[in-house]
This record gives structure tokens, C-alpha cells and sequence, in this order.
């Protein structure tokens, strides 16, 4: 049973083995999204293979400084509408659109009666009154762009402050020691008309999973107003904790080959409300197929 032991050692073997950050930039950057088998691949090594955390560099931000990675993952951030869309056309869900000339808009409750959950469904707008349906001829549309997720970001918070961690710790004993804290924010990759991807964005993430229902676990508007108040709640928006001003849409590169390790980066604000998100659809245009962003405005 030789062969047997060889099979499940190389089978082992592979399933502990992490992708290292080099591997995780060059495949990003080798994709063609526009390609079906290679947009297959990208995500088996996404969801399926194990993978090391990223660091994606330092930035100073509302007067704190701190550092900030990610751990990759394909299906951090939920489209406002068409979730469970699933056609010849549409793609999966780690590839999404962002529609910036369409903001959800919420009004708050008049009273706290009923279920958090009927609370959530009663504030939320997904904006499919202000859209159409995309054809091959919204290829170039702008207000907005097609990306590909890749994980939710983390920041830096301790044990001591950033200024003292980068001069006396190695960055792997602050990535295995370090306390990193969820932000809320999921990191992108833009995808160009060619297929390739490009600038990287910060997105944050206004779905949540919700199990409160003794049903399986799926993905709703997470509350966005003071019951009490009729404020929004002060962590919509924030990095990290202490900052003033909260955002929704940032971006901090040109591409991730500019990130990683000590690397710095800049942080330039967007979109201050949510913005619509949506699946993407694959068209044929001309002499091939493209990427489309499912709905429009109107």
C-alpha cells in the first residue's frame, strides 16, 4: 500500500501548504476575468487552497497610524440586488460591480416595534427603482466599475502601537503575535475593460450574516440607525476606532504590487454614503466577450 501513503502524503502536503503574498499578487496579476477558465482558476485558489496573511502596508489615516492586511477571500462583500440571480450570463458573486451614481438610501423607522430583522427590511432601499438592465452596448458605461474581491480588511491594534511594533517586532511576529481587528471594509481589485486587474479599493460592507430566524444562515442589511436616535450609528464607515471621519469607498493603489510588507500608502476618499453593488454579467461585444455590470442607472 505504498502508493496509498505516497497519495495521502502529497495530498496533505498540499492542503497545508499556504500561498505565499508573492503568489497571491502574481496570480492576481496573470488573471484574465474576461476568460472563463483562467477566472476559474483564480478562484480554486482563492476558496479552496490555504492562504498566508497579506500585509498590505501602513497608512496614516484621521491622525492614526497604524498598519493594515487582509485575509484573501472571494465573497466578502453582497450585491444590493440580484444576490440570487442565476443565469448563462451572470458570473459568481466574487466578481461585482459597484454602481457610484446610486445611493442606497435608508429612512429611519418611526418607532422600534417589530423584529430587528422586519426593522432592517422596513429601512433599506437596494435602488432597483433607479436602475435598468445592462446589454452589450453599456460596455464603456462609467459611474462606477467591475472588481474582484479579496478579503475583508484588517488593521493593526495592538499589543502596543504601530510606531513601536514596526521598530521592534519582525512583521512575522506581528502577523502571528499582533491583535488585528476587523474594520468592516473589504478590499477590490479593479477589473479593466481587458479583463485585467487594476487600482486596488476599499468597499465597505453593509450586509452581515443573520441566523436569527432558526434558518440557514444568509446575509442581510445590517442596521445602519439608532433606534432611539434616528442617528446613524458612528461605526458605519469607520476604520478604525477613534477616527472622526468615516467613508464608504476609498482608494489606496494603483495595483497590489504597490502594497505589501512596510510599504506606505495613501488613503483618497470617495464615497462618504453607501453605493449601489451589484452582480456583473459576461456579454459578447464585438470581436469578443466582456464584462458588464448587471444594472444601471436609468
Amino acid at each position: 500500500m505504498d502508493w496509498c501513503d505516497d497519495w495521502i502524503d502529497r495530498i496533505f502536503a498540499r492542503e497545508s501548504y499556504a500561498v505565499p503574498s508573492s503568489e497571491f499578487v502574481d496570480t492576481l496579476r496573470r488573471t484574465n476575468f474576461r476568460n472563463t477558465q483562467s477566472r476559474a482558476e483564480w478562484l480554486a485558489m482563492m476558496e479552496i487552497r490555504n492562504h498566508d496573511f497579506f500585509l498590505l502596508g501602513e497608512a496614516k489615516f484621521d491622525g492614526i497610524f497604524t498598519c493594515f492586511g487582509l485575509i484573501p477571500g472571494a465573497f466578502y462583500l453582497t450585491p444590493n440586488m440580484g444576490a440570487d440571480d442565476y443565469t448563462e450570463s451572470t458570473i459568481h458573486r466574487s466578481v461585482l460591480g459597484i454602481n457610484t451614481n446610486v445611493p442606497i438610501e435608508f429612512t429611519p423607522p418611526e418607532n422600534g416595534g417589530g423584529s430587528p430583522s422586519k426593522r432592517r427590511r422596513q429601512e433599506r432601499s437596494s435602488g432597483e427603482d433607479s436602475v435598468r438592465s445592462t446589454d452589450s452596448g453599456d460596455v464603456d458605461y462609467g459611474h462606477g466599475f467591475i472588481f474582484t474581491q479579496l478579503g475583508p480588511l484588517y488593521a493593526f491594534t495592538g499589543p502596543c502601537d504601530w510606531e513601536e511594533a514596526r521598530k521592534t517586532m519582525t512583521y512575522d511576529d506581528i502577523i502571528e503575535m499582533g491583535h488585528w481587528t476587523a474594520t468592516g471594509f473589504g478590499v477590490v481589485a479593479e477589473i479593466h475593460k481587458n479583463g485585467r486587474a487594476g487600482a486596488i479599493w476599499l468597499i465597505y460592507n453593509f450586509y452581515q450574516d443573520d441566523d436569527t430566524d432558526d434558518a440557514p444562515i444568509r446575509r442581510t442589511h445590517r442596521p445602519v440607525f439608532d433606534q432611539a436616535t434616528k442617528q446613524q450609528l458612528p461605526e458605519i464607515g469607520r476604520l478604525v476606532e477613534g477616527c472622526q471621519t468615516t467613508f464608504t469607498v476609498a482608494k489606496i493603489a494603483e495595483n497590489l504590487g504597490q502594497l505589501g510588507g512596510g510599504k506606505k500608502f495613501k488613503i483618497d476618499l470617495r464615497e462618504f454614503d453607501e453605493r449601489q453593488l451589484v452582480r456583473v454579467k459576461i456579454l459578447a461585444a464585438g470581436q469578443g466577450s466582456h464584462l458588464v455590470r448587471q444594472f444601471i442607472k436609468q
